[in-house]
């Protein structure tokens, strides 16, 4: 049996009910998600919460969840990558010789690997790699891993996972 669509999902919600469970993936605060959702400041404590008991919302929570940890997934992939070639890069291949006055002679940066032009490239622009490491921080590399597992009473449980030291 397939997934189901969005469509699917959202087809027996309200609009407020749909845009509340996209709001509570953004940091799972029921209360503030009820108000990003539109819903009264005054009664959005308890309104969260009776939403989450929503048979119909779990799902839609989990659907959109999913989507947001696909795309970490991607962007992670991409960081750790990153941080491979530059923590793999060789030195030794940018350097030809040295000159008179001591100071090195760049091979051509066009014939050296990945690696070495990406611990290059960090060099240069010293930023990279604490831009690297915030998105790292951004999205929990570093630290945990999220899942989202429903049940078929509908309840969503966070399961949170700390991520292991490779």
């Amino acid at each position: 049996m397939s997934e189901p669509t969005l469509e699917e999902l959202e087809a027996p919600l309200n609009p407020k009910q749909c845009q509340f469970a996209r709001e509570y993936v953004v940091d799972f605060n029921a209360t503030q998600a009820a108000i990003r959702a539109g819903y009264s400041k005054n009664t959005a404590g308890s309104k969260g919460f009776s939403l989450l008991q929503v048979v119909a919302i779990s799902p839609l929570v989990s659907f959109h969840a999913r989507r947001v940890a696909e795309s970490t997934d991607t962007r992670a992939e991409r960081v750790r990558l990153e941080l491979a070639k530059i923590g793999y890069g060789d030195v030794r291949e940018l350097i030809d010789c040295f000159d008179e006055d001591g100071k090195p002679v760049y091979k051509d940066l066009s014939k050296i690997s990945d690696s070495s032009a990406a611990a290059l490239s960090a060099h240069l622009l010293r930023g990279k790699m604490a831009a690297l490491t915030k998105l790292g921080e951004i999205d929990a590399l570093f630290i945990q891993k999220h899942a989202f597992e429903g049940s078929e009473d509908g309840a969503l449980t966070v399961v949170l996972k700390t991520a292991a030291k490779e």
